[in-house]
């Protein structure tokens, strides 16, 4: 449930910014680079659902823990996973920060906006 929590968690907030961005200068390129990033998402989940699902043999031992099994190096996996979340935060408060830039409204309100992103983050 988790992996699905953070990819749909992932999935609106890009679509939010991709709602933001409109009509902007540039927007096109913003747009390409949030659906990239929402692929990478995706992928991302369906390889670690792969590798959760069957990430031992038998395979029934990923389930079953009384059975003589075989797994990937679940703390290796692990490390991979909060690298990958790590990096993949950090993309989207980039590209929501990039997005403030651009919007039309004073600067004081970009700034504020861009506080609530920085403060989201943590």
């Amino acid at each position: 449930m988790y992996l699905l929590a953070t990819l749909f968690l992932h999935l609106s907030l890009l679509m939010f910014y991709m709602r933001l961005s409109g009509g902007r200068p540039l927007a096109n390129n913003f747009r390409r680079i949030a659906l990239a990033i929402g692929i990478l998402n995706f992928v991302y989940i369906f390889m670690s659902c792969i590798i959760i699902i069957f990430g031992c043999a038998p395979v029934s031992g990923s389930w079953d823990m009384t059975i003589n099994r075989q797994c990937v190096n679940k703390q290796a996996y692990y490390y991979a996973v909060a690298v990958f979340n790590i990096m993949n935060d950090w993309g989207n408060l980039v590209l929501g920060l990039r997005l403030c830039g651009g919007l039309k409204m004073t600067t004081e309100r970009q700034w504020e906006l861009g506080d609530w992103f920085l403060i989201a983050s943590l």
